[in-house]
């Protein structure tokens, strides 16, 4: 009867610890198969769909609540030229903080989207990216912001 009790308690110690590990799983995507998900479009230095988010996020036109997307973008440093303006129903992917920077020197003289490195929308998602807005023009009197975000409802971010 020992042995029987013993047995059990191992058993059992042993269930705990695969319910426990089962918490600790991670679910990944390559670049290469994820570009084969409806409604993922990829931006990677090679392999991906696009190697510019601007481009990537500029190629959706159909986003809606019944079709949302997301854009995924791979590991690397990616230096934006211009604002990347997020659509309605599309979530901005990057797959870390450490591992996917958004990165560009765009300012203007005003208050607005125009001064941003990303321009925030309705119903959208921007995650798991880290962003840097560089002075453009050191010592002037040029606004530039990381993210802009103005009158949006229903958004999300984690960065």
């Amino acid at each position: 009867m020992k042995w029987l009790v013993s047995v059990l308690a191992v058993f059992m110690a042993c269930s705990s610890l695969s319910v426990a590990a089962a918490h600790d799983n991670v679910v990944i995507i390559p670049i290469n198969s994820a570009r084969k998900l409806a409604h993922v479009v990829t931006v990677s230095a090679q392999g991906g769909d696009f190697t510019d988010p601007v481009a990537a996020v500029n190629s959706i036109s159909d986003a809606g609540p019944s079709n949302p997307y997301v854009v995924l973008i791979g590991p690397g440093i990616y230096t934006l030229t211009e604002t990347l303006v997020m659509k309605e129903y599309v979530s901005v992917m990057g797959t870390g903080e450490q591992s996917t920077k958004l990165t560009g020197a765009i300012g203007g003289g005003s208050l607005d989207a125009n001064s941003a490195l990303v321009s925030g929308a309705d119903n959208a998602v921007l995650s798991d990216l880290t962003l840097e807005n560089i002075n453009p023009d050191a010592g002037s009197s040029s606004i530039w912001f990381a993210l802009y975000n103005s009158n949006t409802v229903h958004h999300s971010f984690r960065m």
